[in-house]
């Protein structure tokens, strides 16, 4: 009986050392795992750190190109003013006499379409590429920006059954046929 207890005794304790032994792995490689987790999630934090630097910057150039594009526009809008304020001076001058007065209107009118022209051109140029700049920008900005979550809420089921949508019947080809005048 004695070498019975020995035995059920040496049984337990290599089944305890087993345990043991299994608790210590599975703890070892739970703690590899956290260890893991935990470089990935501090990964992901700088990923997304480096998200926002990049969205911001994004931000500053899009404004930065929202006020280039603003001061290219004051700047051509002063230009324009004091090229016209310029350009009436001897326009005035020549058409004070009568001699010159009738040619002088046809030639104003030439340089000032002319100017005005060049100066919506000039503008016309600025907005494009303002607006394309900006476009850039939002598209940067929206390749940049985070995707929404789905929350566990929108991945409830529905405990209504859902209705399967059937599609209308196609007429057939033979009906199609027998109206046909050709026969």
């Amino acid at each position: 009986m004695r070498d019975l207890v020995a035995v059920l005794e040496l049984l337990v304790a290599i089944v305890s050392i087993a345990g043991t032994i299994t608790a210590a792995l599975w703890l070892h490689r739970t703690g590899l795992q956290l260890k893991a987790t935990g470089l990935a999630t501090q990964r992901l934090g700088h990923i997304a750190e480096e998200r926002q630097r990049r969205i911001e910057r994004a931000r500053e150039i899009a404004q930065a190109v929202g006020n280039t594009s603003s001061a290219v526009g004051l700047g051509t809008d002063v230009v324009q003013a004091s090229h016209s304020a310029i350009a009436s001076i001897p326009f005035d001058v020549l058409e004070s006499f009568p001699a010159t007065r009738a040619t002088s209107r046809v030639i104003r009118g030439i340089h000032d379409e002319t100017t005005a022209g060049v100066y919506r051109a000039i503008n016309g140029v600025n907005k494009a590429i303002g607006d394309a700049f900006r476009a850039q920008s939002q598209r940067a900005q929206a390749q940049l920006s985070p995707e929404p979550t789905r929350s566990v809420e929108s991945e409830r089921v529905s405990e209504e059954p859902r209705k399967p949508h059937i599609e209308p019947a196609q007429p057939l080809a033979i009906e199609a046929a027998e109206d046909d005048p050709r026969g």
